[in-house]
């Protein structure tokens, strides 16, 4: 984002000596100089307030002009969500990674992380599904999305998944009484 100050002067005069400075909400950002530019590399919504430019020439007492700036995001800080919780080891999950943007023109790629390693590239599905899940892939999770030109960038908070063994059940009883007769039911599973 860059902002240009100019001032309209008689066509007579020559613009040479005007010195510029910006003040940002009140705050100097850039002091007097010959440079009528002030520059932001990559602007957020913390960015946004209102901006003054100050000028100074040989012939006259400082002018000033202030305008409101507001920087939108381009799209929203990125939430990990798993389809289903606790994990079960031999489960089918899928690992989604939502962003929100009010421009149709963004178009935003996804990648996905775990224990900080590349588990899935950048590409356009916002989903990483991982079939008959095992207890190495527990860890931390995380997205990232960016913009295709990739200048804008966001990561997502860590997600922790543990993946739950089979369950073992062993020497369950279950007695069933039904009037007189009675019947006994014992259930033994192994991992």
């Amino acid at each position: 984002m860059t902002i240009i100050c100019s001032l309209k002067t008689d066509s007579n005069r020559n613009n040479t000596g005007m010195t510029f400075a910006f003040h940002k909400n009140g705050h100097v950002v850039q002091e007097f100089g010959s440079n009528n530019t002030y520059h932001i590399s990559s602007p957020t919504p913390k960015d946004s307030g209102n901006y003054t430019c100050d000028v100074k020439t040989q012939f006259s007492a400082t002018r000033k002009t202030t305008k409101h700036v507001k920087v939108q995001e381009l799209f929203s800080d990125p939430e990990l969500k798993v389809n289903h919780y606790p994990v079960a080891e031999g489960a089918n999950v899928t690992i989604t990674c939502s962003s929100y943007s009010s421009y149709s023109s963004a178009v935003l790629q996804f990648a996905f992380h775990r224990n900080g390693k590349h588990v899935k590239e950048f590409g356009s599905s916002e989903k990483y599904r991982i079939d008959n899940i095992h207890r190495n892939d527990s860890g931390n999770y995380t997205c990232e999305v960016r913009t295709r030109d990739d200048k804008v960038k966001k990561m997502s908070q860590m997600l922790s998944i543990h993946v739950q063994g089979k369950s073992v059940l062993k020497n369950i009883i279950s007695l069933f009484f039904n009037g007189n007769c009675g019947r006994l039911i014992m259930k033994v599973m192994e991992a």
